[in-house]
This record gives C-alpha cells, structure tokens and sequence, in this order.
C-alpha cells in the first residue's frame, strides 16, 4: 500500500486596530493543492473565507468559491452568503444564503436556507430548533406554494454526559409526525458501547443496523461484534478481537465470522514493534478444526531513517518455521524504493529470485523502473523490462522510452519511444510515437 503524506500551511498576519486585533489566516493543502484565506472583524468574527484551487500552472492559485458572514452583537453568526466565482465574467455568482436567529443564551433556534434563481433569492427550507444545552428537536419544513410545509422532523435525548442516547426521526404525512427511524447509543466512559438503529415499516421496528463494541483503559477498542436482523431479532454476524501494547499499537486482532451456532475463525495475526513503533514481527493464523493454527510469520528490519531494508516470510512445517521467501530494499534520500532484490530459500540456501531498480528526479518523478529475473544457470541477472521517462516542471510525462533484453550481448536495447508537450493549461499539444531502428541506429516514427 502507497503511503500519502499531507502538508499543511498555516500563515498568519497580523494586524491591530483601535478596538482589537485582527487576524487573517491562510490555509494551504499541499496535498490536494487547495488554499482558503480567512478575514476576520476587530471582534475575532470570520467575515469572509475564499477558496482556491490550481487547475493548470501549479504556481497559480484560481478563486473557486467565496463565503461572507455577518454577525449580531452576541458573535452569534446571523448571515452567510455563498458565492461561486465566474471566471470568464470574472466576476462572483451567487449561491446559496442561510440566514439564523439565536434564543438569548446564544443557541440557534431558526434557519432559513435560500438558492440562487437568476435575480432572486428564493426559499427553500427551514430549521426549528429546540434546546436544552443541546438540541433536543430539529424541525425541518419546505417551501412549497409561498407557504412553509413540514417535512421532518428529529427528536433527541441526551445522557448526564451530554452524549446522545437516543434519536428518533418523523416524517410530515396527511397531517401528522410519522415515525420513520430510531437510532439509539450506550456510553461507557463517554466511549459507545452498543449502537442500534432501526427502520419503521408496516408499523413495527426493523433493525438496520447494530455493533457492540468494549474498549481497553486507553480507549482501544478490544471488541467489535456486528449484528443482522433475522426474524424480527438480532443475530451475530462478525466478530473482532484485538490487543494493544503501552504505545497503542495492536499486538493481536482476530476476525471471526457467525455460522448459526458458533464463531468461526477468518484470520489472526499477532504484531511486535521496535521502539520507534515500527511493525518488525506479524505471525499469521489460519482457522483449522475449531482451533487457530500458525500459517507464516514476516520479520521486518528497518534503517536509522526508519526505512524498511529487510522483510524475510517464513512458513510453518512440521511445528517449526521454515525459511520461504526475502526481499531487501534500498531507498535514495527522500525515501524512494530505488532497489528491491526477492529471494526465495531452496535447498537450504537463499536463491535470487528477482530485482527492481528505480531512480527519481528532484521532484520525485520515477525518471527510470526496471525488472530482472535471476538466471541460474549464467549466474547473472536477466532482464524483463525497462523504462525511462521524463517530465516537464508541471509534472507532465514528456518522454517515455522502452528497452528490450538483449540475451546475447546481456544488455539492454532500445525498443520504442513516447513523446509528448504540454501547453501552460496542462493541455497536451503534440505527441508522436517512435520505433527503434537497430540497423540504422536512430528512432524511427511510427
């Protein structure tokens, strides 16, 4: 599985007036290339946040989206405003509108959403709320003929904790609150216990959907059990089972699956780790005769960068483990694979099996991949395929050149080539394909 890592910018200026201080913020995803810029009132209040993506120069940050809010002497947000950015007019559209009104201890007891349609803002749904520290009703209507009709409603009941125990959903027919679902939670120490949720249908409750769950004393959950609604009542349908270290890292997890009578084993491993949380040992179990039995076991060892250099399989045989399977790794700087050699254990030794190499540019790009499978007989390594590839600052492939395995001189030979441009839009603008002459030594287009 390919690891993603996200970075994040926060940039804050600040800025003082005569009554407080104001803050504007920015927010940049590096990862998914977004950006939301934030102004605030002398009052701390967010007044307005614009949203910005990259589309073709990644060092262009396009306006997509705008909101503006107003607020009322108490901080309580009155007004938002949504807007949608027209680029060829350059100008912002709007979009929708949400106005609130609040109950004098600040909890918000209206509010009216409103869309867009040509020159005018027209309604399109209220809330109603009812609280008591928390909202207890939610009440929704729709607007329907210049008037407000009911729509549906949700009715909440809450523990000492404040953790919502119990919430019950209405439907407005022929001039009454019709029930249409339940969902219902148990709490121990603020962790959910059991939660149940249900359907109304022909006047009785169906069961939808039900877990259960226990939790160790650092809040791990140590078991997880799902249930089906069979026959108007609850039977077991999956089970998990899991341990956890100090670190809160799991040590065990076992899966298990319900037959009508009893649980039956899917799978199980147990995990170690080193001291900088890194997984070095995972045994695998399969289910055999009502019973767990070892099935492989990985070993792991990684480098002072945290990068792992060795995985090594076993196989359990004969109550003992048995050598199966090695592969080691190699990384360049910025943590990319750049060599991977697979061996497999034969006749009491290890025997190379396969290898990859890999080499990237400054911006990470994998300029060059190839495979070998290991010739025993000529003792050397034989390969398979073979890419190089090149791209433009915008992360664009401009080049693409494939080898083929020349057995009888063991080297590689060129076989065809891809080119292709790319305009400032991210737009391509030409691309031509190329065969390898060998005899005349020169690329020829197809």
């Amino acid at each position: 599985m390919k690891k993603i890592i996200a970075f994040f910018i926060l940039i804050v200026a600040m800025g003082l007036s005569a009554q407080a201080q104001e803050t504007d913020s920015t927010f940049i995803d590096t990862l998914n290339l977004l950006k939301e810029v934030c102004h605030y009132d002398a009052k701390g209040n967010k007044t307005q946040e614009v949203f910005y993506s990259v589309e073709s120069d990644p060092n262009l940050w396009v306006e997509y989206s705008k909101d503006e809010n107003t607020y009322d002497s108490n901080k309580n947000k009155i007004l938002t405003i949504n807007y949608t950015r027209n680029h060829k007019k350059n100008t912002w559209n709007y979009s929708n509108k949400y106005e609130n009104i609040y109950s004098s201890n600040g909890k918000k007891t209206q509010e009216i959403q409103y869309s867009w349609d040509s020159n005018s803002w027209i309604k399109s749904s209220k809330y109603l709320y009812t609280s008591k520290g928390k909202t207890t009703q939610e009440t929704r209507f729709s607007w329907k003929n210049n008037l407000w009709v009911k729509s549906y409603k949700n009715e909440n009941t809450y523990d000492a904790n404040g953790n919502l125990t119990l919430n019950l959903a209405y439907e407005w027919k022929n001039s009454y609150w019709e029930k249409i679902s339940k969902h219902e939670q148990n709490y121990k120490n603020n962790n959910i216990t059991q939660e149940t949720r249900y359907e109304l249908i022909d006047n009785s409750w169906k069961g939808i959907f039900k877990e259960v769950k226990n939790y160790d004393n650092n809040g791990n959950t140590t078991l997880y059990i799902t249930y089906r609604w069979v026959n108007s009542s609850w039977i077991e349908n999956t089970k998990e089972e899991n341990a956890f270290n100090i670190n809160k890292n799991i040590i065990l997890e076992s899966r298990y699956e319900w037959n009508s009578s009893s649980w039956i084993g899917l799978s199980k491993y147990k995990k170690d780790y080193d001291n900088n949380g890194n997984e070095i040992l995972n045994i695998t179990y399969t289910w055999d005769n009502n019973s767990w039995k070892k099935h492989s076991k990985y070993e792991y060892t990684f480098d002072s960068n945290g990068f792992k250099i060795l995985k090594t399989i076993y196989s359990w045989e004969n109550n003992k483990w048995i050598n199966y399977e090695k592969n080691e790794m190699e990384y360049d700087r910025n943590g990319n694979t750049t060599l991977g050699i697979r061996s497999e254990w034969e006749k009491q030794s290890w025997k190379k099996d396969s290898k990859y190499e890999a080499i990237y540019d400054s911006n990470r790009n994998k300029t060059m991949r190839a495979n070998y499978r290991w010739n025993n007989t000529k003792e050397l390594w034989v390969g398979s395929s073979k890419y190089e590839d090149e791209y433009d600052s915008y992360g664009n492939r401009t080049l693409d050149i494939t080898y083929n395995w020349d057995n009888a001189n063991n080297t590689w030979v060129k076989s065809s080539k891809y080119e292709a441009t790319y305009n400032s839009y991210g737009d391509q603008t030409l691309e031509a394909d190329y065969s390898w002459d060998s005899k005349n030594n020169k690329w020829v287009e197809k």
